[in-house]
């Protein structure tokens, strides 16, 4: 497990070695604001060229790249939620907050399917 954040390109050494990759991001899509999409194998190709977050282009970029070196991993799933705006910020909507539960149960249980069981563990301030 790895946190990408906006690394880009950075993160295709790892992206090379992986047979399943797991990706949780905003994804703007037709859907309402706070909803949980899931997508995968060429459709999460097509969408980091057209419709994710302000990671998409490093995404996009990340996948082609992977594709390129023949590196490209057997499974590729997204999982995200509808954001209320796509720009560099630090803040949610309340729409896209109150989903967050729902987003990490769906990260997890993708994880679990991809053959990764998660754990939950208590906090270092718990």
């Amino acid at each position: 497990m790895l946190d990408g954040g906006t690394l880009g390109l950075s993160l295709l050494p790892w992206l090379l070695d992986s047979k399943r990759v797991l990706l949780v991001d905003a994804v703007a899509a037709d859907a309402p604001v706070g909803t949980i999409v899931r997508l995968e194998g060429n459709e999460v190709v097509l969408a980091a060229e057209t419709r994710l977050s302000v990671h998409q282009i490093g995404v996009a970029d990340l996948l082609e790249g992977a594709r390129l070196l023949g590196g490209n991993p057997e499974e590729v799933v997204l999982v995200g939620v509808v954001p209320g705006r796509i720009e560099l910020g630090l803040d949610r909507t309340p729409a896209v907050e109150s989903r967050l539960g729902d987003l990490v149960a769906a990260a997890v249980a993708e994880a679990a399917a991809l053959g990764f069981p998660l754990q939950r563990r208590g906090r270092a301030d718990e």
